[in-house]
């Protein structure tokens, strides 16, 4: 009689989780909202299904791109400039994700077309040097006041150290990046113009896959340790690395 009573409670427990479950499903299935995604030139898919739980792969882009421009990735607008004051939220990369939020509110009736974004370089500025800064403070230790100081100190570095001219400091640019590590990496990679990151984790190159000349960690940063990187091989990008590394470099950040 025990046995069949345990047994009872034990079949009665299932069903309680399994109700429980499904109407947990049921729950998060009804806040669920979707997009479909259309890519015009997308290659080698041109379509995509996006959710609020589920992101989408942003393809290549199969037409031309000629030597004078730049192609950033997929667009909602039907004109972009790179001196637009929110270029970077007007795009999503190519051969990277598409999320929800990224694309809500261009949808109608829950769905959107995208566009190739592409730029003609005669509006890409060129900088004497581009740094790139993890503004994901949480998690980078790094917000715009830190940021702000540790410019002058650059700024004062590169002309006594270095040798940089009243041109070159004033041709530098500080670039803030957020999202997630892909997301991030993603916009790096369209930018292409970035010779060293700061507050950037250890997979920078994997999970983020931006192509770096090397990296280091244990760099204090907002009470936290995190990496620098560099991505080019210029002598102000190796210059600017190795100040990095040294106390008078993240002296700022920390």
């Amino acid at each position: 009689m025990k046995n069949a009573f345990k047994r009872l409670i034990g079949a009665m427990s299932l069903l309680i989780m399994s109700a429980t479950s499904l109407a947990g499903c049921s729950i998060l299935k009804s806040l669920e909202k979707s997009i479909d995604v259309t890519f015009v030139g997308g290659d080698p898919f041109t379509t995509a299904h996006v959710t609020t739980f589920s992101n989408g792969l942003t393809p290549g882009y199969g037409g031309t791109v000629t030597i004078d421009e730049k192609l950033f990735g997929w667009t909602p607008l039907d004109e972009v400039h790179y001196s637009d004051p929110n270029f970077d939220k007007e795009y999503v990369p190519h051969n990277g994700i598409v999320r929800y939020d990224d694309i809500k509110d261009y949808a109608v009736d829950g769905k959107v077309t995208l566009k190739p974004c592409i730029i003609n370089r005669s509006e890409i500025p060129h900088y004497y040097l581009v740094v790139g800064w993890y503004a994901k403070t949480a998690t980078s230790g790094l917000d715009q006041k830190r940021i702000d100081k540790w410019t002058v100190d650059l700024k004062n570095f590169l002309q006594t150290d270095v040798g940089a001219t009243d041109e070159e400091i004033n041709n530098i640019a500080i670039r803030a990046y957020n999202g997630d590590v892909a997301s991030m990496g993603g916009k790096i990679n369209a930018d292409g113009d970035v010779d060293v990151l700061v507050g950037v984790g250890n997979n920078i190159n994997s999970t983020g896959n931006v192509s770096i000349k090397e990296k280091q960690g244990n760099i204090p940063m907002g009470g936290i340790t995190r990496y620098i990187a560099r991505l080019t091989d210029f002598p102000v990008s190796i210059s600017v690395y190795e100040w990095l590394k040294t106390e008078a470099g993240y002296a700022s950040l920390a």
